[in-house]
């Protein structure tokens, strides 16, 4: 328990023995009018003898009443009917008070039990959210690297595919996870306009869960959902667009809830230049950050 909720509870605990304290004298008060006499009393059996006015010949001779009771139960006998009347009146007055005040007190030791119990329960919360946090699978992407192969779809077009690994530095394993993503060449203004409707990026395939091991990484590859066009090439060359890599990776941690890490980088240096004979173009380029689609949860 941390140390707020500690003193939230010493408080509750305090602010309850004065409504205790405070209900007793306020009873005690209530049943003695302060016309009423009290005698300094003397313990039972102690062989002494009383005067007849004196309270203690009003009390039974009862065995184990200390000095305390007794002084404030004994009063001389009532001289007639009357005055034992208005005893008995003021009596039931005095308790009907008597339970006025312990209503609200046992309403406010009920609420006050109550902050208690949220306290409790917040504290309980919290350790657990934060034992979770601890101990959860937290999966990133390591560096990317681009290849670049002979389009399929379009003469003298480009087909890129990006290769990296997701990598786990939590505690714990991660379970059922599926990465997918893409590649695109985009204007700034096209890009911004894409990333903000669009979380996820399209599936290509059949998704594939995984496990990834805390401590561990799987490769992982994405590849464009369409070819590069000879025109975007020559735009990408020379600055007028730029290439992003985004993706996400969806997986359970241990306690059964769902993740997800997305990314997004942009290239930042030239697009290199293809091989004459049109064969596998692997370089490691300059990537950074985009500006978007890149968070965790």
């Amino acid at each position: 328990m941390s140390d707020g909720n500690r003193g939230v509870l010493a408080a509750f605990a305090g602010i309850a023995a004065l409504l205790v304290a405070t209900g007793a004298g306020a009873f005690y008060g209530s049943v003695y009018a302060p016309e009423k006499r009290h005698y300094q009393s003397v313990g039972p059996n102690s062989g002494q003898t009383y005067p007849a006015e004196s309270p203690r010949n009003g009390l039974a001779d009862v065995r184990g009443i200390d000095a305390l009771a007794e002084s404030l139960i004994a009063k001389p006998k009532p001289r007639n009917n009357d005055e034992r009347e208005q005893r008995e009146l003021a009596a039931q007055e005095s308790m009907a008070v008597f339970a006025y005040w312990m209503f609200w007190a046992v309403v406010i030791q009920t609420l006050l039990a109550g902050g208690a119990l949220l306290a409790i329960l917040k504290d309980l919360k919290q350790s657990r959210e934060s034992n979770e946090r601890a101990l959860r699978a937290y999966l990133y992407f390591g560096p990317i690297e681009l290849s670049s192969f002979a389009s399929r779809e379009t003469s003298d077009g480009r087909r890129f595919e990006v290769n990296t690994a997701v990598k786990n530095g939590g505690q714990t394993p991660a379970y059922e996870c599926v990465h997918m993503g893409n590649i695109v060449a985009f204007t700034p203004d096209e890009a911004e306009a894409h990333f903000g409707n669009q979380r996820e990026p399209p599936r290509i395939g059949m998704p594939t869960p995984y496990v990834v091991p805390n401590g561990g990484e799987v490769n992982a590859a994405f590849y464009s959902s369409s070819d590069v066009s000879e025109s975007d090439l020559i735009r990408l060359r020379d600055g007028l667009k730029r290439l992003y890599a985004y993706g996400i990776v969806v997986y359970h941690d241990i306690f059964g809830f769902e993740r997800r890490t997305r990314f997004c980088f942009q290239l930042e240096s030239a697009l290199p230049q293809e091989p004459p004979n049109g064969g596998v173009l692997t370089a490691n380029v300059l990537w950074s950050l985009a500006p978007f689609h890149n968070d965790a949860d």
